[in-house]
């Protein structure tokens, strides 16, 4: 009843606050303009009257649907901003790769003080050779030309865990949207609960003051009415317990969308209903192709691979280059600043096994994370049955709750008309009202796990969600 009045006033305020006159109106030109001054007052009293029925009306305007939350969620939620760090991390790494490559020029410059005057002893004089006091600076030039690919096989490896980390966000974007339509789906299969629990309480209620009636009348006994009593009461008592339960999952709603917790959630369904399924291995070999997690473990053994030919290396010597200009003040000595240029090589003869024992522990983590590849394959295709098969089963349950519940209406009218022409007794009606409380319970969570095990297959499968689900 309460609806109706909304919608019969939301009418009547609609007809004002539009600036239009009814049709039949606008064309009398003749009208004078104190009728029309009239009738528009007229007009504007439903709305001045009944402004707080609007306010709820447009209450709609805040409702979020699940689309525009599941891509608030997977652009600006917490988790996607704590592992996109990972991203600038990998990359800095890589820059510190590449700096290895590119040569490396030090500078020093100071001043040095001497206790002592410098000095030689020649044929028994004694001649100074350098300033006790002196200033000096230098620049040197140093460049690796060859190194047996220790310098690119690092650099590789960053690039490696770049590629890692971004498809880490990927994975972490995919579990949010999947976490997130999942808290949605419980918020709304909650909310149709408490809509069958209102309707059962109303059931309820109604037999109740049947029974009290019959009871006033002394058709039946005050058995009805205490029974009744009772049924409604526990109704009541879970009607509580569901509302509870919604106000937690509005706020699971909330934390995805980083908003505060106690904030209220008003949710429109625009998800797709599940399409047909399609054969069980199309969903396997497009999940062991596109799951982030094998491609993870792929980029993790190239990086393994990578380091240990980068410790192999270093059993080989390193080629370089320097050069420079070095300058100290000295008197003493004919040229003060002079220039130079080495070719050398460097190789490290023993390290006491370090570089081996590495070497030995990348190839065994390497043989590890290969192994890690397998289970993970095995895991991801368990979960693809298990979301294919859950969702053909729930399809299959939506059906028939659906025609449970047009059975469990009609028998609840037969029992109340029976009650109430005394060939019935109030156990019966009682039943049929739990009856179809169970049948309507059932029909919402069948459809809800439908919906959940259909996004779970999305997710399991490697279907883009946020593509599927976008509109």
């Amino acid at each position: 009843m309460q609806s109706t009045v909304n919608k019969t006033r939301r009418g009547q305020g609609g007809f004002f606050v539009a600036g239009m006159l009814h049709p039949e109106l606008r064309g009398c030109g003749a009208v004078p303009f104190l009728f029309l001054l009239f009738v528009a007052i007229l007009l504007a009293i439903p709305l001045l009257c009944y402004g707080a029925d609007t306010e709820v009306v447009n209450i709609l305007k805040d409702a979020l649907t699940i689309t525009e939350g599941l891509g608030i969620a997977t652009e600006h939620g917490r988790l996607i901003n704590i592992t996109s760090h990972n991203v600038a991390i990998a990359s800095s790494e890589s820059d510190l790769a590449q700096a290895a490559m590119r040569p490396s020029v030090d500078i020093s410059v100071g001043h040095s003080s001497l206790y002592y005057q410098p000095g030689a002893i020649f044929n028994n004089n004694t001649v100074n050779t350098a300033n006790k006091a002196s200033f000096f600076y230098g620049v040197t030039v140093k460049q690796t030309i060859y190194d047996f690919g220790a310098r690119l096989s690092r650099y590789d490896e960053s690039l490696a865990a770049i590629d890692k980390a971004m498809l880490d966000v990927d994975r972490v974007r995919s579990v949010v949207a999947l976490s997130y339509l999942l808290a949605c789906f419980e918020l709304l299969e909650t909310d149709s609960l408490i809509h069958v629990a209102l309707r059962e309480v109303e059931q309820l209620h109604a037999h109740a003051e049947v029974t009290r009636n019959l009871y006033n009348e002394g058709v039946v006994t005050r058995n009805d009415p205490l029974a009744a009593d009772v049924r409604l009461a526990d109704a009541r008592q879970r009607l509580l317990s569901l509302k509870n339960l919604r106000t937690l999952n509005a706020s699971r709603i909330n934390y995805f969308l980083t908003r505060p917790l106690n904030n209220g959630v008003t949710l429109i369904d625009d998800s797709p209903q599940p399409p047909p399924l399609q054969p069980l291995e199309m969903y396997l070999m497009h999940a062991h192709t596109r799951r982030m997690e094998i491609k993870m473990a792929d980029r993790q053994i190239q990086m393994l691979q990578l380091q240990s030919k980068a410790k192999t290396a270093s059993y080989y010597p390193r080629f370089y280059v320097q050069g420079g200009f070095s300058y100290t003040e000295n008197r003493y000595q004919v040229h003060e600043g002079n220039w130079s240029a080495v070719l050398g090589a460097e190789l490290n003869v023993f390290d006491g096994g370090a570089a081996r024992a590495e070497v030995s522990k990348i190839r065994h983590k390497a043989a590890q994370v290969s192994q890690e590849r397998k289970k993970i394959t095995d895991d991801i295709s368990l979960e693809v049955q298990k979301g294919y098969l859950d969702t053909k089963t729930a399809s299959e349950r939506a059906k028939v709750t659906g025609e449970a519940i047009a059975h469990g209406q009609e028998n609840l009218r037969i029992n109340r008309v029976r009650y109430q022409e005394g060939q019935g007794s109030a156990t019966d009606v009682l039943d049929a009202i739990a009856l179809l409380t169970l049948a309507e319970s059932n029909y919402y969570r069948a459809l809800f796990d439908l919906k959940r095990a259909y996004a779970t297959l999305l997710y399991a499968a490697a279907i883009d969600i946020v593509s599927e689900y976008g509109h």
